[in-house]
């Protein structure tokens, strides 16, 4: 087991780079405007990183580094594909760039735009050889965990986010015994 912490301090993860193949694939659900963690893994593992994210600002970002080895698909990404737009509620704090498919995420306006979704059975069946699922997506982490099928992936990053949305800490408890009960 090789602990690590990887990325910058705001946008890094422990992970253990032993679970990691080269050139595996590593789901980035929620880049916003740090890619410290996946251009670390594209430069240890030349891993192929699919980055998830449906706001602008993240877009702008990704499009300006210009990372070799990172795909952007600009959607939300949500338990199962959703056959219209969703409404992305945007931060209030203009500085910032999280924004959520939550009306109920504290840290949004009721604001919005429009987003096209990709649904999580839909990338685990795109990118079979993933060898880190992220997850920073705002409180949507628990509608895609509700829609994890069982799963081979051997390691999860997840925040969760009880804290500014309407969800609680007996949700994220509920949710980690999910992830438990699917391996």
């Amino acid at each position: 087991m090789s602990i690590q912490y990887i990325g910058s301090e705001y946008g890094g993860w422990p992970i253990d780079l032993d679970l990691i193949t080269p050139r595996s694939t590593v789901i980035s659900g929620g880049i916003g405007t740090d890619a410290s963690f996946d251009k670390s893994l594209i430069k240890l593992k030349q891993c192929n990183v699919i980055g998830i994210d449906p706001t602008k600002k993240s877009h702008d970002y990704i499009e300006q580094e210009n990372i070799n080895g990172l795909t952007l698909i600009k959607a939300a990404l949500t338990g199962e594909r959703k056959t219209k737009d969703i409404k992305i509620y945007k931060q209030k704090n203009p500085n910032h760039v999280s924004e959520s498919i939550l009306s109920s995420n504290k840290n949004c306006s009721s604001e919005h735009y429009l987003s096209n979704t990709v649904g999580i059975t839909e990338i685990l069946s795109l990118y079979p050889d993933i060898s880190i699922l992220k997850l920073d997506i705002e409180g949507a982490e628990y509608e895609v965990i509700d829609s994890l099928p069982k799963t081979t992936i051997p390691q999860l990053c997840i925040e969760f986010h009880h804290f500014c949305t309407g969800f609680s800490e007996s949700d994220t408890k509920n949710a980690l015994h999910k992830l438990s009960e699917l391996g």
